[in-house]
């Protein structure tokens, strides 16, 4: 938001200023496994060379997802099965709120305020819109696509029976939030792009 390349197009704005009728909205919305699995890979994943994993803030992450589990300290990674257990805890104990923004349940972050139906459009990345509505509201053209520039490693990730079991558990809530936002961007519900011009605010 207070970078020079917005250009002074982008603002931050209250909550009830947001649900103006001249403001475009856009929340960036990720599937929930997806975005875990994402997480544990870039952040506390043990096998490092394979995910790029963070090593140097890496033991500060773990430190804390033990804390906020009420488990014991010692461990320096975790591999998926052991973090989701972890998670499985934090969430057991009402903590998931406290998880620092790589782990937070999207609804505990942008969408606490606003639900994704109150966004102009809530939707994950792929989806055209996005790209398009962003574009539109900063002057730009409607078609337009985002880039691709990251990555966490390209191996495949090896998800037990009951790695599945506890992602199910620790992101159900999280679907049930989000919706049919998260269909294919062919069933997108999404409002058309916003007017050249408006005010325009994103998390």
């Amino acid at each position: 938001v207070y970078s020079p390349r917005w250009q002074g197009k982008v603002k931050t704005i209250s909550v009830n200023a947001m649900r103006q009728k001249n403001v475009t909205s856009i929340a960036l919305l990720r599937d929930p496994k997806e975005r875990l699995t994402s997480a544990w890979k870039s952040k506390v994943a043990c096998d490092e060379a394979d995910w790029n994993t963070d090593t140097f803030e890496r033991q500060n992450v773990v430190d804390n997802l033990l804390l906020l589990a009420n488990r014991s300290q010692g461990e320096n990674c975790m591999h998926l099965e052991d973090f989701l257990g972890v998670l499985h805890d934090i969430h057991e104990a009402g903590n998931d709120w406290m998880l620092n923004w790589h782990f937070l349940p999207q609804q505990f972050g942008c969408l606490y305020h606003l639900a994704p139906h109150e966004w102009t459009v809530a939707s994950t990345i792929n989806d055209p819109k996005v790209a398009s509505s962003l574009s539109v509201a900063l002057g730009g053209p409607a078609d337009v696509s985002m880039p691709y520039a990251h990555s966490t490693g390209r191996r495949t990730v090896d998800v037990s029976e009951k790695a599945r079991r506890l992602l199910d558990y620790v992101t159900q809530e999280e679907y049930a939030v989000l919706g049919h936002h998260l269909a294919s961007s062919e069933s997108h519900k999404t409002e058309p792009p916003p007017v050249p011009g408006h005010a325009f605010w994103v998390p």
